[in-house]
């Protein structure tokens, strides 16, 4: 049942990262009118860095009679009524805390079905044998992976205690919250409806001033017994086979094979009537199901239970107490455990890009704490067989400490002198414990530079040279536009660029880097849909724009040198996410929104439409040539299209997020991709293999620049990184802009790149002739 497993950690990450993220804005409730003006802005700050909403928490009016507590202690202090039909435990608040005792524990609370499932009615199993298997699943993992393991992280896991006669769904939630929200708590809840359980969590910090309660997953369980069926039966058959070899007749398949043989003769009997041409999912099939599905069921939804609990505890406590992840030791007991769904590399995947993004968000108020907790993350890896995987969240380690300090990608020695000599002795222990953990590894390209640094940095003496000098100096121009910034070309003067303000006024301009003037050349306002792509032809004889409306979206093709309408092309209902270009003998335009249409240019008709992806489409590319396609999408994968036959060529799967952005080596044998997962990787668009892939990126990656064999890209922390193609190696990083990079274009003759970025602010920098 590995799809099942697949589909709970592909939807609960994002849900996961919001619950958190909800957490992480209650930090600031809990700090004390004692902590120091500076220390509250900086907390302030921390908190706006993330997105949320900020609870003005201080006031300066306080009442005498509790002038030792905050305004949430006064809340809490409260005289509270409490409707003991809606209270949803065995025990009563006061019990609770009493059996607590820590305010710092985090608590779980286990909500199992109030129902059972209809399909198991013949083995008389009731709710609370379902709560009982989920709850001693539960305990066992917490009790081995985290009391034993890591006794700074705290669990108290309160299971059996709901009381199910007496829950009222949030009602009991907001009355437990109103008691207990004091001490930080989880509550994993599982519903039964229908045929569908849905897995919720409710969860809260110390003196929360609100809770999460949110649906982490929901699937049809009938479809989950019917794939364990299938499972069983497929097995069966080669076990029936032997045994009509030995001469057993049918009455001897019936009591040996029980349900299996059952549900044998149903999936023979239902295929007989599929070659007949009837629908067969019209039909009313009945599966017959046993215990051996039911504990298969239970063992499902009890990995989801730890999965939760695990992630939320080691970002719970990674948050509140600086403590590192505690995921080596409790992933690996999955397998132990449950080996009938042995799902580590997904589970591994999920959990580091789900680590990695709380990470950046507490590494953009430059945490001192960040680099410390993301080498032990790190190291949290060492006991998985792939090794590989310690690598960025080390290299992302080191790369918040060297942004700390100011230091390039590949600094010269001078400049490791000057940082040497302000080390303190926190700094002098970071590098101490990194050196040990890279002394554990095996040698890998894409630790050589780090090793080379921290040599270096901790040798007696700093006479030690670097093998790989500093190559590439930049200086920066800066001009700025009022709106956000979505398209710069070059020509041979100068560059013009593409912004957009309000999401209806779209203006075209030009810049000379030797005169420093910025002039506007055109503006298009249409308030008939929201303006969302925008792209032009190579040649710039054509520009794009795509509208979305509530009820379709559209295409305008204006001619640059006019500035007017050539076509509106109307066929799109969702909203287009991407578009592209090609003129030649056949001009055509590409769009996607779920689907992708491409358009002739001269008539404005479409002539064909590509169906494949699970997701909206977020990105294209078109060869030079015109006959193929490349396609990111939402849903992880790039496809790779022939356009004379209408035919997907192949699928590209590896990437663990969103692709965001797809461009064409120069020779048009590599395709190159950036993804929300903060990696670049280069494919073979002919046999589909994956040549490199790229990190290095500590947020998202846009957008991406080629030119000959260096690459440039650009993500949504503001920084720009330089590639050398041929060997993957990250040359230099450059911290450019606040906000999301938008746009990269390097000048025909490779001196000057141009970005731009989603606030309008636009870079020139000047580059040393790149060789290649």
């Amino acid at each position: 049942m590995q799809q099942w497993l697949n589909l709970f950690v592909k939807f609960s990450k994002p849900v996961l990262t919001t619950i958190i993220y909800t957490g992480i804005n209650t930090w600031l409730d809990v700090l004390q009118e004692k902590i120091q003006e500076r220390h509250r802005q900086k907390a302030k700050s921390f908190v706006k860095a993330l997105g949320t909403k900020q609870n003005h928490f201080y006031q300066q009016s306080i009442n005498n009679n509790f002038a030792s507590k905050t305004p949430l202690d006064k809340e809490i202090y409260s005289p509270i009524l409490v409707e003991q039909k809606n209270w949803p435990l065995r025990l009563s608040a006061e019990k609770v805390l009493e059996k607590v005792g820590d305010n710092n524990s985090l608590i779980i609370f286990l909500a199992p079905p109030h129902k059972t499932f209809p399909e198991f009615s013949d083995l008389a199993i009731n709710a609370t044998d379902f709560e009982q298997k989920l709850s001693q699943n539960l305990r066992e993992f917490i009790e081995k992976k985290y009391s034993l393991y890591a006794p700074n992280k705290k669990i108290v896991f309160l299971g059996e205690l709901w009381q199910h006669s007496h829950f009222y769904g949030e009602t009991s939630i907001q009355l437990l919250f109103e008691q207990l929200q004091t001490i930080p708590c989880l509550i994993l809840e599982t519903k039964i409806h229908g045929q569908e359980i849905l897995f919720n969590v409710v969860y809260w910090q110390k003196n929360a001033r609100k809770y999460n309660y949110s649906t982490i997953f929901n699937f049809n369980y009938q479809n989950f017994l019917k794939e364990s069926a299938k499972t069983r039966v497929s097995q069966w058959k080669n076990t029936r086979s032997q045994l009509l070899n030995l001469g057993k007749t049918d009455e001897d398949l019936q009591r040996l094979g029980g349900i299996c043989e059952q549900n044998y003769a149903l999936l023979e009997e239902l295929e007989v009537l599929e070659n007949a041409g009837i629908k067969i999912e019209k039909l009313k099939v009945s599966y017959q199901f046993d215990a051996e599905d039911y504990e298969l069921l239970c063992q499902f939804l009890s990995v989801c239970h730890c999965l939760i609990g695990g992630w939320i505890a080691d970002i719970h406590y990674l948050i509140n107490d600086n403590i590192s992840p505690h995921l080596g030791t409790w992933l690996l007991s999955l397998g132990e455990v449950f080996s009938k769904f042995d799902n580590q590399s997904s589970i591994l995947e999920m959990t580091i890009y789900l680590y990695e993004d709380i990470l950046t968000v507490l590494g953009q108020e430059s945490s001192e704490d960040v680099p410390e907790l993301a080498l032990k993350l790190a190291e949290s890896l060492l006991n998985l067989s792939d090794t590989t995987c310690n690598f960025e969240p080390l290299i992302y380690s080191f790369t918040c400490w060297r942004n700390k300090h100011q230091l390039p990608e590949t600094p010269t020695v001078e400049q490791l002198k000057q940082v040497r000599s302000t080390l303190n002795q926190k700094d002098q222990n970071y590098l101490s414990h990194l050196k040990q953990f890279l002394d554990n590894l095996t040698n890998h390209d894409k630790l050589e530079n780090i090793r080379e640094i921290v040599d270096i940095l901790t040798s007696k003496t700093a006479n030690t040279q670097l093998s790989n000098p500093e190559k590439f100096q930049l200086q920066q121009t800066v001009t700025t536009v009022p709106e956000k910034v979505l398209f710069i070309a070059w020509d041979k003067k100068g560059y013009e660029l593409i912004s957009l303000k309000d999401n209806h006024c779209l203006k075209l301009w030009y810049f000379e880097p030797q005169q420093e003037s910025l002039l506007l050349t055109h503006q298009f306002n249409d308030n008939s849909g929201q303006i969302s792509v925008v792209t032009t032809s190579a040649d710039r004889q054509f520009l794009a724009i795509s509208q979305n409306t509530n009820k379709r979206s559209y295409i305008k093709v204006l001619r640059l040198s006019t500035r007017q309408v050539h076509r509106t092309l109307l066929g799109h209902k969702k909203p287009i996410y991407a578009m592209a270009i090609h003129l030649g003998t056949h001009s055509f335009i590409a769009s996607s929104c779920h689907k992708i249409k491409l358009w002739d240019v001269q008539t404005g008709k479409s002539w064909l439409t590509l169906f494949g992806h699970k997701e909206a489409v977020s990105c294209l590319a078109i060869s030079r040539d015109g006959q193929t396609l490349m396609s990111g999408s939402m849903d992880t994968t790039l496809r790779i299209w022939n356009l004379n036959q209408g035919s997907l060529c192949r699928t590209l799967t590896g990437h663990r997020g969103k692709i965001n952005t797809v461009l064409l080596s120069e020779d048009g044998k590599t395709l190159i991709s950036g993804s929300a997962d903060k990696t670049i990787k280069l494919w073979d668009i002919k046999t589909g293999n994956l040549l490199q892939s790229l990190t290095g990126h500590l947020g998202s990656v846009s957008t991406l620049c080629l030119y000959h064999s260096y690459l440039l890209s650009g993500d949504v922390t503001g920084q720009i990184y330089l590639w050398e193609l041929t060997t993957g190696k990250l040359l230099q990083t450059l911290v450019a802009h606040e906000q999301t990079i938008q746009t990269l274009s390097i000048s025909p003759d490779g001196q000057r790149l141009i970005s731009g970025c989603v606030g309008g602010k636009v870079q020139l920098w000047m580059l040393p002739v790149l060789t290649y």
